[in-house]
């Protein structure tokens, strides 16, 4: 009796795990079933020197055909990585790309890009290194000095 008590229950945990599992994928991919747009975006230098300009290029899709005339964020999370803040604003090409030109960063930062008016539309982080300008000068003040 105890044997065929333990086994049941062993039995519905198995069930109740397999049951969530499922449920877990179906709500992960419930926005690509739904067709909620997806937002790439790519630096042209994970690494730049200092008072360089950074350029982040990338695309809007839904259902796999480009967003034309999207309101787009660039946001920019500077080291030491509390909160992003945007830093540039505009709209997407008829195609669904999108260029952010000339972004000057003066440390390490993190970059995103957001759809502007929808909630959870964002491209991944990328982190951009930003290398410091270092000069040495020196000159010989004579022998003994």
């Amino acid at each position: 009796m105890m044997k065929a008590r333990f086994a049941c229950a062993g039995r519905a945990r198995l069930v109740a795990l397999a049951l969530a599992l499922a449920l877990t994928s179906a709500v992960a991919s419930a926005p690509a079933a739904l067709g909620a747009p997806v937002l790439s975006a790519t630096v042209t230098l994970g690494e730049l020197p200092f008072g360089a300009g950074l350029t982040v290029t990338g695309s809007l899709a839904d259902a796999g055909h480009g967003v034309g005339a999207a309101p787009l964020a660039l946001q920019a999370d500077p080291y030491p990585f509390r909160r992003f803040a945007t830093v540039a604003r505009l709209t997407t090409v008829p195609d669904g790309s999108f260029s952010f030109v000339g972004i000057r960063l003066d440390r390490n930062t993190r970059v995103r890009v957001v759809l502007e008016g929808s909630s959870g539309v964002a491209s991944p982080q990328l982190p951009v290194m930003v290398d410091p300008t270092v000069a040495i000068n020196a000159r010989s003040l004579g022998p003994g000095q």
